[in-house]
């Protein structure tokens, strides 16, 4: 087996403070939606260890669960860890994108399921950073999000207070 560096991915949970549930499919198409939230000094985390078998395991520790898959066979969604199975899934859809070598990942979060942090999209996030193309994918991603959500945001508020939507311009950008 030759060396391979260990890859580790941390993304914050959040907290809503207003229109959660409004950004979810198929309200906004109906209605428009926007969420006011904020990152919390809690995290979930990945860790990618690179493998030579042509293997996959997911295994997380919230879960106490484990499943294993072989990089070229098909993602079987039974329930057990299907997030993060998903969005392997998708990076596979890409040309080359998922290393066909194999991978074992390890998932924590500071919160326990369903606490409403948001700890399933800062799942994906890190499965998405970790493996090599879901980086650049991810990178893009923020990228986009911090050039065009504040205009996004700014139209979406409407009549609140001018220091609120300064506010909603500024935070999490880098």
């Amino acid at each position: 087996m030759t060396s391979r560096a260990v890859l580790r991915a941390r993304a914050p949970l959040r907290v809503s403070f207003a229109g959660g549930g409004t950004d979810v499919a198929p309200f906004p198409a109906m209605e428009g939606g926007v969420v006011l939230s904020s990152t919390i000094n809690r995290y979930a985390y990945a860790t990618l260890r690179p493998r030579d078998d042509g293997n996959v395991t997911v295994r997380s520790l919230d879960y106490g669960e484990s499943v294993d898959f072989g990089v070229d066979d098909p993602v079987v969604f039974d329930g057990r860890l299907d997030l993060p199975k998903a969005a392997i899934a998708r990076v596979r859809l890409l040309h080359d994108a998922l290393p066909s070598s194999g991978f074992d990942l390890f998932l924590h979060t500071n919160a326990p399921p369903g606490s409403g942090l948001g700890s399933s999209s800062a799942v994906v996030v890190n499965v998405l950073g970790l493996i090599p193309m879901g980086g650049i994918i991810a990178s893009v991603i923020t990228c986009i999000w911090f050039v065009a959500a504040p205009a996004v945001v700014a139209e979406r508020l409407g009549p609140i207070p001018a220091l609120v939507r300064r506010a909603a311009l500024t935070s999490g950008r880098p």
